[in-house]
């Protein structure tokens, strides 16, 4: 399991493909912090607007954290590229699979579902 742990540190070594040009760059782990705590919020906003339609703000967070976590094997790849053609994005789908595959295989077949 310290396997699994290890990769998804290494996030934060991995520079962030940006559609717009930033002052500071930015690592695939702030970026998946930033949007975990976006999808949580928005989770909560969503819950107290409409009380009988509840959402489980919780799992949005956590999808939000492991959105990208395929991208330490993978690394970020600009988005132009990735979504250039429709084999293109086969392609790199596939890619994804199995660097997800291989991150899920770290860890003990009953915690897969979690992650």
């Amino acid at each position: 399991m310290s396997h699994f742990f290890a990769y998804i540190s290494r996030l934060r070594w991995i520079q962030r493909w940006s559609l717009m040009r930033n002052a500071i760059p930015e690592d695939v782990a702030t970026h998946s912090w930033e949007v975990g705590t976006l999808a949580h919020v928005l989770g909560v906003i969503h819950n107290n607007q409409n009380p009988n339609n509840k959402i489980d703000a919780h799992k949005l967070a956590t999808c939000g954290l492991y959105h990208d976590a395929t991208e330490v094997i993978t690394g970020d790849m600009p988005t132009p590229v990735k979504y250039h053609s429709k084999a293109m994005r086969n392609a790199y789908k596939g890619v994804e699979q199995r660097a997800e595959k291989e991150l899920l295989n770290l860890l003990p077949t009953e915690m897969h579902e979690a992650f």
